[in-house]
C-alpha cells in the first residue's frame, strides 16, 4: 500500500505542479508578444498528457495482465522520473529554439504515457491485496493520495511564489518542483522493487489462466464495464479539473488574488478532499458503494452552480474557502470509491487492461477536452459559471449509471 501510494502522490505532485506553474514558463518555450496566446500554447500542452494516456493504457494493460501488476509499477515511476527530470533541465526557446518547444510536448507526452499505467494498477494491486471486507478502506487509499499529491503540488506552488519573486520564478523556480519530483522517484523505485505479486495475478498465473489477449477480451466480453469506468472517471474528475485549471486563473487573474494564497487555499482543500476520500472508502464498506456515489452525485449536481457563482463573482476569501470545503466535501467520497468499483468490475486477467481503458478514456475527456471546451464556452456565454454545467452534466450521467449497476460490496473480486 505504502510503495503504490507513495508513487501515485509522485505522479500527481509533478502533474500539479505543470498546471499552477505554466503561467510562468509558458513564455519561455511559447514566446509570443500576447501573453495569453503563450499560456493556451502550453494550456494546449497539458492536453497532450491525457491524450495519449488511452493508447498507453493498452500497453500497461497488456503488461499488467501478462507479467504482472509489479512490473507496470516499476516501469511507470522510472519513466516518471525521467521525464520530470528532463522538463527541469530543458533548454528554452531562447537557446535551443524550435526544439524547446517540441521537447516539452514529448516530455509531456512521456509523463502522460507513464499515468496512464499508474494510479489503475497501483489501485488494482492493494485492491487485490486487501481482505474482502475492507476493499473499499484499502481502495481510497490510491485516489486519496493521488489528491495529496495534487495538494502537494499546489502548496509547493504557493511557497515557491511566496519566497521568489516573479522574475525568479521565470528564471529557475519553475524547474524545482519536477527536479525534486525526478529525486524522489529513487525512494518510490527502491520500495517498488521489493514488491511482491499480487495474489490474484499469482492465482491466475498458477493455473495458467492468463488472457491470450487482454485488450480484445476485454473489448469483447466486458465493454459495458469499460464504459461504466469511462463514466465513474469523468465524474470523479470532473471538479477537480474545473477546480485546478479554471477556477484557479479565474481567481488569480480576474478576482485579482495573490497566486500564493490561491494555491495555498487550492492545496488544503484538495488534502480535505484526500480525508473524505478514505472516509468515502470506509463508507463503501459499511453501506455500500452505490449509496456514496448516489449521494455524492447528487450533491454535486445540486450545489455546482451555486459553488462555481461564488467562487467566480466574490473576493471573499471566507466564501471562496468555503465553496472549495462543500466541493471537494462532496468530490473526495466520489473519487475514494471510483478505483475500487474500478477493480471491482473486471475479473482478474484482464482487470488492468479494463481499469486502464476505460479510465484514461475517462481522463482523456475529463483532463484533455474538458479545459478547452469548458474555457471556450466561457468565453462563448460571457458567464464563468459555465463550467458547473460540465459537473451537472457527468454527474447527472455517473447517477444515471450508478442506478443501473448492482452492487458490489459483498460480492468477490471477479475472476
Amino acid at each position: 500500500m505504502a510503495a503504490s501510494a507513495v508513487g501515485t502522490v509522485i505522479e500527481y505532485f509533478e502533474l500539479t505542479a505543470y498546471t499552477f506553474l505554466l503561467v510562468y514558463f509558458a513564455p519561455l518555450f511559447f514566446p509570443s508578444d500576447n501573453a495569453a496566446a503563450s499560456t493556451l500554447s502550453a494550456v494546449a500542452t497539458l492536453g497532450v498528457a491525457y491524450v495519449v494516456r488511452p493508447f498507453a493504457a493498452v500497453m500497461w494493460g497488456w503488461i499488467a495482465d501478462k507479467k504482472g501488476r509489479r512490473t507496470v509499477l516499476v516501469a511507470t515511476i522510472v519513466l516518471m522520473g525521467i521525464a520530470s527530470l528532463g522538463m527541469g533541465l530543458l533548454p528554452t526557446f531562447s537557446q535551443i529554439g524550435l526544439a524547446a518547444p517540441i521537447l516539452l510536448v514529448l516530455l509531456r507526452a512521456c509523463q502522460g504515457i507513464s499515468a496512464a499505467g499508474e494510479g489503475t494498477t497501483a489501485a488494482a494491486y492493494v485492491i487485490e491485496s486487501s481482505p474482502p471486507k475492507r476493499r473499499g478502506r484499502f481502495g481510497s487509499i490510491v485516489p486519496a493520495f493521488s489528491l495529496v499529491g495534487y495538494g502537494l503540488g499546489a502548496l509547493v506552488a504557493g511557497l515557491l511564489t511566496f519566497t521568489l519573486p516573479p522574475a525568479q520564478m521565470s528564471e529557475f523556480g519553475w524547474r524545482v518542483p519536477f527536479i525534486v519530483c525526478s529525486l524522489l522517484t529513487i525512494v518510490v523505485l527502491y520500495m517498488r522493487r521489493r514488491l511482491e505479486e499480487s495474489p490474484e495475478f499469482t492465482a491466475i498465473e498458477s493455473t495458467d489462466d492468463v488472457a491470450k489477449s487482454p485488450f480484445m477480451e476485454t473489448i469483447r466480453l466486458h465493454w459495458r464495464a469499460v464504459l461504466k469506468a469511462m463514466a465513474i472517471t469523468v465524474g470523479s474528475f470532473a471538479p477537480v479539473f474545473v477546480l485546478l485549471i479554471f477556477i484557479v486563473g479565474l481567481l488569480i487573474q480576474t478576482r485579482q488574488i495573490p497566486a500564493t494564497v490561491v494555491f495555498v487555499m487550492m492545496g488544503l482543500g484538495l488534502l480535505w478532499g484526500a480525508v473524505t476520500g478514505i472516509i468515502g472508502g470506509i463508507l463503501a464498506d459499511r453501506f455500500g458503494r452505490r449509496p456514496v456515489v448516489i449521494v455524492t452525485t447528487i450533491g454535486l449536481i445540486v450545489g455546482a452552480v451555486p459553488m462555481l457563482m461564488v467562487l467566480s463573482q466574490t473576493s471573499s476569501l471566507p466564501a471562496i474557502a468555503g465553496a472549495l470545503f462543500v466541493l471537494f466535501t462532496l468530490q473526495g467520497p466520489l473519487y475514494g470509491v471510483a478505483f475500487t468499483l474500478l477493480s471491482e468490475w473486471f475479473p482478474a486477467k484482464v482487470r488492468a487492461t479494463g481499469t486502464a481503458l476505460g479510465a484514461n478514456i475517462g481522463a482523456a475527456i475529463a483532463g484533455g477536452v474538458a479545459p478547452v471546451l469548458t474555457l471556450q464556452v466561457t468565453i462563448w456565454t460571457g458567464s464563468n459559471t459555465s463550467p458547473a454545467f460540465w459537473i451537472i452534466l457527468t454527474s447527472a450521467v455517473l447517477l444515471v449509471v450508478t442506478c443501473f449497476s448492482r452492487e458490489t460490496r459483498n460480492l468477490p473480486l471477479p475472476r
